[in-house]
């Protein structure tokens, strides 16, 4: 595990944790290779996210489009899990990787995932967290208020003897054992 290529840049400015906590471990497995930006904007172009609306850079900014890019990224996003059978997030994801539609299977393999609407079990969350010391990374999803989850990357670092998360809310990695105490939803597992 070197931390050094996991992204502590990036900083969703839309509801994008799902596909961003996805595109960190890519970018994590490929050395930097495929960065979260490049997922990000190959998920666009794959699935022609409506941009016909999309501010100019010159007066909005850079900040304003690329917040714009990640709304209507999020809205597709959730409504193709809503028009699939209620798809759960997480197997969207799967889906998509196990299907190589961005090229990215060269760099990781799903070890294992879960996809509920109810709580996880305790002891299977147990187990994930100790499968973090192999060297694979999860997205988890868990909740944060009522009706609200979110996604984030967890890991050990074998270095420090520590667990971390990295939330793409923040523009850092959090030395914290977040499993030890959280309720998931949804994880899965890469290596």
């Amino acid at each position: 595990m070197n931390l050094n290529y996991i992204n502590a840049e990036y900083q969703q400015l839309g509801n994008v944790c799902a596909t961003a906590s996805y595109g960190i471990i890519v970018e994590y497995f490929s050395n930097k290779k495929y960065s979260v930006n490049l997922f990000l904007n190959n998920y666009i172009k794959k699935f022609k996210v409506n941009l016909k609306d999309q501010p100019s850079i010159s007066k909005q900014g850079q900040k304003k489009l690329r917040e714009y890019r990640e709304s209507q990224l999020s809205e597709h996003f959730h409504k193709e899990c809503k028009e699939n059978g209620d798809k759960r997030g997480f197997e969207f994801i799967v889906e998509f990787h196990n299907n190589n539609s961005f090229n990215t299977l060269e760099y990781c393999k799903i070890k294992k995932y879960k996809a509920q609407l109810i709580a996880i079990d305790r002891r299977e969350i147990l187990e994930l967290r100790d499968e973090l010391k192999s060297g694979s990374l999860a997205m988890v999803l868990y909740p944060i208020r009522e009706g609200n989850l979110h996604s984030i990357v967890v890991g050990f670092d074998p270095k420090n003897q520590k667990y971390f998360k990295r939330d793409p809310n923040d523009k850092e990695i959090k030395f914290e054992d977040f499993l030890s105490t959280n309720v998931l939803t949804e994880y899965i597992l890469f290596e």
